[in-house]
C-alpha cells in the first residue's frame, strides 16, 4: 500500500502576556493526497524539556483535520511541536517547534 504524504502545521493564540496565561494550540494535519482523509488522525503534542521531546497530550483531528488544545502557562519560556504518527494510507509528519513566552507581569 501506498502512503499519501503528509504534513502537520501549528500555530497558537497570543503567546506573550502575563501568567498564568490561557493559550491554545491549533495543529493541522493535511494529506497531500486529496483522496486521503485527515478526520480522525490522532495527533501528539510535545514539550521540549531542555534535552529530549516529551508527549503532553493527546487529541483527534476534526473533519478538516483541525485539533486543538488549550493549556494554561505559568511564567516561562516553552517550545512544542505536534506529531502525527502514520498510518497504512499516510505517513508519519511532524510540524517545525513552535516557541511561546509568558511573562511574569
Amino acid at each position: 500500500l501506498v502512503q499519501a504524504p503528509a504534513t502537520v502545521t501549528v500555530t497558537a493564540s497570543r503567546t506573550l502576556g502575563p501568567a498564568p496565561r490561557s493559550i491554545d494550540i491549533h495543529a493541522t494535519l493535511r494529506s497531500r493526497d486529496p483522496a486521503v482523509a485527515v478526520a480522525g488522525r490522532s495527533l501528539v503534542l510535545e514539550s521540549f524539556d531542555g534535552a529530549v521531546w516529551r508527549r503532553a497530550s493527546r487529541t483527534t483531528t476534526g473533519p478538516r483535520g483541525g485539533a486543538r488544545w488549550r493549556f494554561k502557562l505559568d511564567a516561562g519560556s516553552y517550545r512544542v511541536r505536534v506529531r502525527f504518527g502514520g498510518t497504512d494510507d499516510l505517513q508519519a509528519a511532524t510540524s517545525r517547534p513552535l516557541s511561546l513566552a509568558v511573562s511574569r507581569a
